[in-house]
């Protein structure tokens, strides 16, 4: 089952949320975390677009932030496996 869990803390006097997400394939065990505004991520929990919002992260770091709250998160290293398999069938 995934876990995901948000800490909130304060970084030079700007409020910060600190995203953390489990990868869901077992076998890895990798845990990612991303930092960003409190303010940013309150306006896509609000529903504005994740690119919108955030526009200087990457891809990966933006399906970190939409997959914590989703429930279904892999690593970018498992995401890449699992594109191959598909692609192998």
């Amino acid at each position: 089952m995934i876990k995901t869990r948000w800490s909130f803390s304060k970084e030079r006097n700007a409020e910060t949320i600190r995203v953390i997400a489990d990868c869901r394939n077992d076998q890895c065990g990798r845990v990612s975390m991303l930092t960003v505004e409190l303010e940013k991520f309150e306006r896509w929990m609000k529903g504005e677009n994740v690119k919108d919002v955030f526009p200087k992260l990457s891809a990966n770091e933006r399906e970190l932030i939409i997959q914590s709250r989703g429930g279904y998160y892999l690593c970018e290293s498992c995401w890449d496996l699992l594109m191959v398999e598909e692609e192998e069938c």
